[in-house]
């Protein structure tokens, strides 16, 4: 569809919402927040879910309408709502690309909040520790038991190259892997991926770590499934979004589990950056 021409009077959008996602035959729903920002007829913005972000959405209002896309590179993004001032709330559309659609609806509320991003994926009773064997880019298979890991502070990324999130998260992994790998601190990368193979994945990984300069090891670990994930980290209750990132501290005990990833799109990404941080910084000032 076309954009309408702008309006010298627009409705105003500014602020939080909550928002839930439903699917045509409203069976199934999601619940996010809209953060979004006015100035004039444009907007600029996005939905945090439980899960992650729509990263960087833009658009404009009208007099009732609200427009919102983006393009990540692997997604197309669409959104529409006509907007009542009067109840404070709005009905609309939303499009991936042509395979996808929901029906969303939003009320102004601006102290609504996510449930914990620790909250979703936990050990199973009785469980404390994970282990894998994935081969790395040149083939070699990496466990948690190799040496390196050893009395380290480990931080293992659940992640798929084709995740917009998961890229704002590996950003950030990649920076702080620089900046503490001489202290104490080992990461590594569990990719699930579109190719069935290494051989397949392999160029994808490569230039995935080249471009964000990754100084951790990326593992094929499979297929980009969330069962597949699953079933990789046995010991887990289950992965429910990619990213999803296991904090170990030097014994060897899984200590946090953090799911999704607000990116820099989001209102609460500094926060998320300070969370993270802190998480590792602990870790590693822990005595064995």
């Amino acid at each position: 569809f076309q954009l309408p021409t702008p309006t010298e009077e627009v409705v105003n959008v500014d602020g939080r919402w909550e928002v839930v996602f439903m699917s045509d035959d409203k069976k199934s729903k999601t619940d996010a927040i809209a953060e979004f920002k006015q100035e004039g007829d444009k907007v600029t913005g996005t939905f945090l879910t439980p899960t992650g972000d729509y990263r960087y959405l833009e658009g404009q209002v009208t007099d009732n309408e609200l427009y919102l896309s983006a393009f990540d590179g692997s997604h197309a993004f669409v959104f529409k709502a006509k907007v009542d001032s009067a109840a404070n709330s709005m009905q609309g559309d939303f499009w991936s690309g042509r395979h996808w659609h929901e029906i969303w609806l939003a009320f102004r509320n601006d102290t609504i909040t996510m449930p914990s991003s620790e909250s979703l994926t936990k050990m199973k009773a009785g469980k404390t520790t994970i282990d894998f064997s994935f081969p790395n880019l040149a083939g070699k298979n990496v466990s948690l038991k190799d040496e390196k890991f050893k009395n380290k502070v480990v931080v293992v990324q659940v992640l798929g190259t084709w995740c917009p999130n998961c890229r704002d998260e590996t950003e950030l992994f990649s920076n702080i892997y620089n900046k503490y790998r001489g202290k104490g601190l080992e990461m590594v990368g569990l990719a699930f991926e579109n190719g069935e193979t290494l051989e397949a994945a392999k160029p994808i990984l490569e230039r995935y770590k080249k471009h964000f300069n990754i100084g951790y090891d990326l593992l094929y670990a499979g297929k980009a499934s969330k069962k597949v994930a699953s079933e990789a980290l046995p010991n887990l209750t289950g992965i429910s979004a990619f990213p999803t990132s296991i904090f170990i501290d030097r014994s060897g005990k899984v200590r946090h589990i953090h799911t999704g990833f607000s990116g820099p799109a989001t209102q609460n990404y500094q926060k998320e950056v300070a969370k993270i941080e802190g998480i590792i910084n602990d870790l590693m000032n822990e005595t064995m």
